[in-house]
């Protein structure tokens, strides 16, 4: 096996979008391309990451290949690489070469990971709206000021974020062409503060960002580029 990514600066930002929720993964080299998939330890989100073959300069895999990796690991050597990136397998390890001004190698060792594949294609919702990813970070920022969870809600042509405090609160409302592109059916479900805060560092890669959900449901976040995909699945805070 041996891929190259000619400018691996999306990749990184990916991975590090990965690296705030999870600590360790398996990633699945396919005929078309680059696959995780896997949830956190509280299994409260899973992530999931796609970058197709078309992504890299090149991409020489016969047979799948899955490769278990500590992540924040990973993230140290991408954090390192400035060049093109080199991904190879030899000896249970990863190496990864990069090439600028001069030749780095690093290795990681490959884990043995169980896999626990989240159930990510099972689930139906109810509304969906795609939003400026601006005005989607603006909502989970302002939230963040007086609480430690936001409601999010779906109604005509309107998106919604609010949260309450004790003292304090704060609601962002945006319109179909004023910061939503598309918006569809109704749904309000209140979700964790500090997963979506984390998984902003994956929102500022697009103008727009998908969010789908129901009511107390799971919700669904969808950043998409021609170059990669990553997607959160979170589940909601139902309070009693």
């Amino acid at each position: 096996m041996k891929v190259v990514i000619e400018n691996p600066k999306t990749f990184r930002a990916a991975i590090e979008t990965i690296s705030q929720i999870i600590d360790e993964g398996v990633f699945k080299f396919t005929s078309e391309g680059l696959e995780f998939s896997a949830p956190d330890r509280a299994t409260v989100a899973a992530i999931i990451l796609r970058v197709p073959k078309t992504s890299f300069s090149e991409y020489s895999v016969e047979n799948e290949v899955s490769v278990g990796l500590n992540i924040p690991s990973l993230l140290s050597i991408l954090k390192r690489a400035s060049g093109k990136l080199e991904l190879s397998v030899e000896n249970d390890k990863l190496w990864l070469t990069v090439t600028g001004t001069s030749v780095r190698k690093f290795s990681l060792p490959i884990l043995n990971i169980t896999e626990e594949i989240p159930p990510v294609d099972k689930f139906e919702f109810s509304a969906k709206v795609v939003v400026s990813s601006d005005v989607f970070e603006d909502g989970i920022n302002d939230a963040e000021i007086v609480a430690d969870s936001v409601i999010i809600e779906v109604s005509g042509e309107e998106f919604r974020m609010k949260a309450e405090g004790t003292v304090s609160s704060t609601e962002l409302v945006a319109k179909k062409g004023e910061g939503v592109v598309e918006i569809s059916g109704e749904a309000k479900a209140r979700y964790p503060i500090d997963y979506l805060k984390k998984f902003t560092k994956a929102t500022k890669l697009v103008e727009n960002v998908s969010v789908s959900f129901s009511t107390d449901y799971p919700m669904r976040i969808d950043v998409s580029r021609n170059d990669i995909e990553i997607s959160m699945i979170l589940a909601p805070r139902v309070e009693e």
